[in-house]
């Protein structure tokens, strides 16, 4: 693979995504060998296409990191679809939101995704990756107000409510990824929570 780009490559050369069969591939390679291991010959044995296909849809890391990022956001946009997570009362809501976010951050696109972002985080263009979220954080919002309809929290505090959650777990999942042994998840997980719960009902009678 070749060095990181910068990200609008994507957006304005390659028109069409890749396909499931193609990310699948990539996936599956990284966490058997890891992205160092990653070349374009072993992605097209895998997925069954030509190279040419291949160097279409990744012609470079920041692309590579960028599909992937993609591909978990939509999965996990696509679980809150679910109409149970609307239902119960608030502190049922809370724990099968951060349920399905903890889900995400341990599938094995995210982990996928971990292993390509750590392998070039040495080439500071790859951060660009980050400005592409506005989107998909105001669908996120937007249908966590749905979830919590008596949440009176303004943009503001609920971004910040959300990503304490997020960042205590996406933490968590790569100090997992560095010590497996580590104990207790769970209980972080209640206290993520309990400390969402809290937030998000804040100024709710």
């Amino acid at each position: 693979m070749t060095d990181v780009v910068d990200l609008t490559y994507y957006s304005k050369r390659n028109t069409s995504a890749p396909s499931d069969t193609l990310v699948d591939a990539v996936v599956s390679l990284i966490l058997e060998d890891g992205f160092s291991a990653l070349s374009n010959q072993k992605i097209s044995k895998r997925a069954s296409v030509a190279i040419g296909t291949v160097q279409k849809h990744f012609p470079n890391n920041a692309v590579l990191l960028d599909a992937l990022l993609n591909v978990c956001r939509e999965k996990f946009l696509k679980s809150l679809e679910d109409d149970t997570v609307s239902e119960g009362s608030s502190k049922d809501r809370v724990s099968m939101l951060v349920s399905l976010v903890w889900r995400h951050y341990q599938s094995d696109y995210y982990l996928a995704f971990i292993d390509v972002l750590l392998a070039t985080r040495s080439q500071r263009t790859a951060a660009k990756l980050f400005e592409q979220n506005s989107r998909n954080a105001q669908v996120y919002h937007q249908r966590v107000r749905q979830i919590f309809p008596e949440c009176q929290l303004d943009d503001r505090a609920l971004t910040e409510a959300l990503n304490d959650a997020h960042f205590l777990m996406n933490g968590l999942t790569v100090a997992l990824i560095a010590d497996p042994e580590i104990r207790n998840t769970g209980g972080y997980l209640r206290r993520a929570t309990q400390a969402l719960h809290e937030a998000l009902l804040a100024n709710s009678d």
